[in-house]
């Protein structure tokens, strides 16, 4: 609330003469100024004031209103002892017994403002004469000559009047300190209870009728401060900044910045009855942005959002970040998206799973229709499953690289699943199998029309043919053509023999390709990185124990530059940085 700050001094005009003629008035003058200096001109203002016995919290020994204007400087004049009593007799006041406090309060138009109390210093003589306690009497008159009666002689001269009171008192101009305190002669005055429950919030709280006001009614922002220090500041756009003056970014309607005490800038609990913290985009709202925004800026490793959970549930579907997605469209509609939006640099991931390197576990899986978690002790970077043969548990459309391991085929036996590996070229093959029969030592063979649009096959990529005759025949010989290819029995012969046979052809698009290199691990020799790989047990058992003992005594060897820059477990410790302390 912006201040109105009644900078005052008072003058005290007093009468001598008997008690009787005594004015029981005293003359108040007094300039009304904002907060910013400037005068507060031909405006009508109340002013209430208070004198109290004996403290600033003293009872009340006398009250009065007055309603004055401002002159065209912001001076007004008063008469104390002629407002509109509220409380005692202005003339009943024992100016000399105990010291006296005087109390102001102005009301500006909504409300009065107690400007704080001050101590008289002096008392006004002619007052501190009608009231206070009498002068000592004069000496004795001498004795009268005896009359005839030897009766008393008339009294002598009353004695001089007693010494006067202080000189009159003189209020200086008041001001704010730095805490909200009212000053008077460079001290802090203790304010006095507020009066008018009707304009104040009293600290035991406020009976309203109807909804209660708490800020200003001008252009300023409205502080809350406490142990004299500033906490939150609601600003004039309706900003709430806590933590700071000002907001570190502009366009947030509440601002919370942390420190290194409160190293959470909010934390929303739980009370076991809802979520801790809610963001919600209503259903008529078009808006594209998010219901939550999480941004990082800083140069450290911390996350945009961090999402940890440390319950007691031991379920295998708790988690630390959860994404769920609810809509109507008849297509579409993604739980979790990561989106890199950096157009320049390197390693840009969108998501990114890990897990701690001291247990097992996947970092990341996928499950399609009717897949299970899998259980047991596997390291898996990326796991699909998928428990139906009619679609697909990982689908890559693109170049599919497996480095230091091998392509396998899992298939069941009776010593458990065991894995069939696939055979590897340089160059980029898709085959065909069949077979057919020798009629008079010959025979032609058609491919199949759809196997020729997967392959290139030309005088500069023609198409390789293995035949394996399964009768008795004379040596046999292939012609081809871009499209089939003729079996020929040599020396003329005539054997109706049946034969197998496997065609290679290239793979269209990838018709050139030989070898090429995969820049992850970087330049030179870079046979170090591999080493020798024992084969896997056939046996479940043993299986189980050769991985446990592989992971317990594994010692990494020498890994690229590219691989050293992201470890897995250096990116685990940065983010269980990032939780802080709860």
């Amino acid at each position: 609330m912006k201040k109105q700050l009644l900078i005052a001094s008072i003058c005290l005009l007093f009468a001598g003469g008997i008690k009787a003629q005594i004015p029981q008035s005293m003359k108040y003058q007094g300039i009304a100024r904002n907060s910013s200096g400037s005068a507060l001109n031909n405006q009508v203002i109340s002013v209430r004031i208070t004198i109290r016995d004996n403290s600033s919290a003293g009872p009340i020994v006398y009250q009065e209103n007055h309603n004055t204007t401002t002159n065209p400087f912001g001076l007004y004049n008063l008469d104390l002892g002629t407002g509109s009593v509220l409380t005692g007799t202005f003339s009943a006041i024992n100016w000399g017994v105990n010291t006296k406090f005087i109390e102001q309060e102005v009301d500006f138009g909504s409300g009065y403002i107690n400007m704080g109390s001050s101590q008289f210093l002096s008392v006004p003589y002619a007052l501190y004469s009608a009231n206070g306690p009498a002068g000592p009497a004069g000496p004795q008159g001498p004795q009268g000559p005896a009359g005839a009666t030897g009766s008393t002689g008339p009294a002598g001269p009353t004695g001089p009047q007693g010494p006067a009171g202080p000189s009159a008192w003189t209020l200086t101009t008041p001001s704010f300190n730095t805490a909200g305190q009212f000053i008077v002669n460079g001290t802090a005055g203790s304010g006095g209870p507020v009066t008018s429950v009707a304009s104040a919030w009293l600290n035991g709280g406020n009976s309203l009728s109807s909804n209660g006001t708490f800020g200003t009614t001008s252009n300023n922002s409205f502080d809350f401060v406490t142990n004299n220090t500033f906490r939150a500041r609601l600003g004039t756009t309706g900003q709430f900044i806590v933590g700071a003056v000002a907001p570190t970014y502009s366009n947030g309607l509440i601002s919370v910045t942390s420190n290194a005490t409160w190293i959470h800038g909010v934390q929303a609990v739980s009370g076991a009855a809802g979520a801790a913290l809610s963001g919600i985009c209503p259903a008529a709202n078009s808006t594209n942005w998010a219901s939550v925004d999480g941004e990082t800026g800083g140069s450290g490793v911390g996350s945009g959002v961090l999402g940890n959970f440390v319950g007691t549930n031991t379920g295998s579907t708790t988690s630390g970040v959860a994404g769920q997605w609810g809509g109507s469209a008849a297509t579409g509609g993604i739980g979790v998206l990561g989106n890199n939006t950096q157009t320049s640099g390197n390693t840009r991931m969108g998501v990114l799973g890990l897990y701690d390197p001291g247990s097992y576990g996947i970092g990341v899986m996928g499950l399609g229709d009717g897949g299970n978690i899998l259980s047991g002790n596997f390291d898996i970077g990326v796991a699909g499953i998928q428990t139906s043969n009619g679609n697909y548990s990982g689908y890559f459309n693109g170049n599919h690289v497996i480095a230091n391991g091998t392509k396998s085929g899992s298939v069941p036996t009776t010593k458990g699943n065991q894995l069939l590996y696939c055979a590897e070229s340089p160059e980029v093959w898709f085959e065909d199998l069949g077979g057919g029969k020798l009629v008079n030592g010959v025979a032609t063979i058609n491919l199949d029309p759809l196997f020729i649009e997967t392959v290139v096959i030309d005088d500069a990529h023609p198409m390789r043919v293995f035949v394996q005759m399964e009768g008795e025949s004379e040596e046999v010989f292939v012609t081809k053509t871009h499209s089939s290819f003729t079996v020929k029995e040599r020396n003329n012969g005539t054997s109706n023999a049946d034969f197998s046979y496997r065609i290679m052809a290239k793979r269209v698009h990838f018709q050139d390709h030989r070898f090429g290199n995969d820049p992850v691990w970087g330049p030179g020799d870079t046979r170090q990185y591999s080493s020798y790989a024992k084969p896997t047990p056939i046996d479940y058992n043993e299986a189980v124990q050769f991985w446990a003992d592989f992971k317990k005594n594994h010692k990494q060897g020498p890994l690229p530059e590219s691989f050293k820059a992201f470890k897995a477990s250096k990116m685990e410790t940065a983010l269980k940085g990032q939780s802080g302390n709860r």
